[in-house]
């Protein structure tokens, strides 16, 4: 794809995410995410929640601005960190069958 016609293609998502408030909803998960992490509450649900967005915006710039993937490259690297100290936790959600009440 030429330059000129993936720069249109990312001002145009970027327009439509803005003008549909869409970015509202990942802010707010992004702060609900960081906020659960900074307080320790519900850290599996935070982990969850800041792994799909970690997913978005791996898939814009490896797509749409490879230039700038340092930055996202570094997060994910963190969020492994975080991961792993809590792998324990997570680790129901990796379950194809729900442990039973006894």
């Amino acid at each position: 794809m030429p330059l000129h016609d993936l720069l249109a293609v990312r001002q145009s998502t970027s327009g439509i995410i803005s003008a549909s408030h869409f970015a509202a909803f990942f802010f707010l998960l992004q702060v609900l995410g960081g906020l659960l992490l900074l307080f320790g509450f519900f850290v599996p649900l935070a982990l969850t929640l800041l792994a799909a967005e970690l997913y978005n915006i791996l898939a814009f710039h490896l797509t749409m601005a490879p230039g700038s993937i340092t930055p996202a490259l570094v997060v994910c690297v963190l969020w492994i960190l975080v991961f792993l100290q809590y792998r324990e936790s997570v680790k129901g959600i990796f379950s194809a069958k729900p442990a039973t009440q006894p």
